[in-house]
């Protein structure tokens, strides 16, 4: 700060530090401590005497995230990313991710399909891909209203989940079903808004 106060490029500073690296590390030394002392401050001085200024600059900050690890914290931090509105890239080095329960698998719990509330995005989502691959298009619909349908994020993780499925996957293919029907979802949400 007191370089650049006076006009100094302040990347024309280095620093020795004898009070650290000598004084208290060698204070029953004295002798041996002055002679570091003084090597430190030579060099410091050697090495002040090739500094160049430098000049700050302002690059743009690209808020696209890429998470690497598909297991359950690296999911779990891509889903988070999502929900703030960026844009997620998921790399997995080995060809499976996290096994986790999918919507092919949870549409056959009498439970799950039961549930009416849905606290997470992925729950929401599982049950948007199990309507859809039902092809009970009007439920759908109204599930998508009633949850993330008009959330970016939802459509976001939607398209993240089935870019890191492997090809000919059963749930890819009906998550890639939803995500190509997603216009007629929003245009039969906006008409249904208007008639309102």
């Amino acid at each position: 700060d007191t370089l650049r106060e006076a006009g100094i490029n302040q990347y024309y500073f280095d620093f020795a530090n004898i009070r650290e690296h000598c004084s208290w590390v060698h204070s029953k030394e004295k002798e041996a401590a002055t002679q570091k002392a003084k090597e430190i401050i030579r060099m410091a001085v050697a090495r002040a005497r090739h500094l160049e200024p430098l000049q700050e600059f302002d690059l743009p900050v690209n808020k696209t995230a890429l998470v690497v690890g598909g297991g359950v914290a690296g999911m779990t931090s891509a889903l988070s990313i999502a929900n703030q509105g960026h844009e997620v890239h998921l790399v997995e080095k080995d060809k499976e991710y996290v096994r986790v329960v999918g919507p092919q698998d949870r549409a056959k719990d009498s439970r799950f399909a039961k549930q009416s509330s849905f606290h997470t995005m992925v729950d929401a989502l599982h049950r948007a891909v199990a309507l859809w691959s039902a092809n009970r298009q009007r439920e759908l619909q109204e599930h998508l209203s009633q949850t993330y349908g008009g959330n970016e994020s939802f459509w976001r993780v939607a398209q993240a989940i089935s870019d890191v499925l492997p090809d000919g996957d059963k749930e890819r293919q009906a998550l890639q079903g939803l995500l190509y029907g997603r216009r007629g979802f929003d245009f039969a949400r906006q008409e249904a808004l208007s008639l309102e």
